[in-house]
């Protein structure tokens, strides 16, 4: 073999070489995008497989939220009508130890009309504050008695201060008004006069007053002169 034709052989081989070399860099290329095409594809599907399923979840929590309005709304307003039923129960509870009171004041006015007699009316008034006193206590109604008591401000509210010989000071003398409770709620404190003591016990207390007034301003003028 000549040197020639050994030198043709030699490029032969290499140009295959290097033809072969660029077919397998071809397939790894093709090999290459299409895998990159297939992992994309999976991303692509997967990214939708999860905004499907955000989708779904915020449909079923919309759905939720608004169950739950529809139930509050429905509550409130079985809340109200509850209410209404209550109060219109305490009324009716309140007003039916009255009705007797009422009937009675009828018929002591139908009695005076017909007999024109105090002793009639004054039956009949004793009758209609009997019924009152019923209803009171139906209704769990307590009168405030304050006379003789000590005077107590949550329960009693004093008009006048007098003099007494009999009464100590800080007593109720006279009531002018009564109170009236239900259990610790005062419905109404009980109208009163209080006892300051007796005159004697004014003109004490008088010169208590002004003998702390005096040693308050000797004490007073003590401190300016050390000054």
């Amino acid at each position: 073999m000549t040197k020639k034709e050994e030198k043709k052989i030699n490029n032969t081989t290499t140009n295959e070489a290097v033809e072969e070399l660029k077919n397998d860099g071809n397939t790894t290329s093709k090999n290459s995008q299409k895998d990159q095409q297939q992992n994309e594809q999976l991303t692509s599907n997967n990214l939708q497989e999860k905004i499907n399923s955000l989708e779904k979840e915020l449909s079923e929590t919309k759905d939720k939220l608004l169950r739950a309005f529809a139930d509050f709304d429905n509550y409130k307003k079985r809340s109200y009508k509850e209410m209404d039923e209550i109060k219109k129960m305490v009324k009716i509870d309140t007003l039916i130890p009255f009705l007797k009171v009422y009937d009675h004041f009828e018929l002591a006015v139908k009695a005076a009309n017909e007999k024109h007699s105090f002793e009639v009316l004054y039956h009949g008034m004793e009758l209609i504050l009997s019924e009152f006193t019923k209803a009171f206590d139906e209704l769990g109604i307590e009168k405030i008695d304050a006379i003789g008591k000590k005077f107590d401000p949550h329960l009693h509210e004093a008009s006048l201060r007098k003099t007494s010989e009999k009464v100590p000071e800080g007593y109720i003398l006279e009531q002018w008004r009564c109170g009236y409770k239900i259990g610790d709620k005062v419905l109404q404190p009980a109208l009163v006069v209080v006892s300051s003591g007796t005159d004697k016990t004014i003109a004490e207390d008088d010169n208590t007053t002004a003998d702390k007034n005096q040693s308050l301003e000797t004490e007073q003028s003590n401190n300016t002169n050390q000054a």
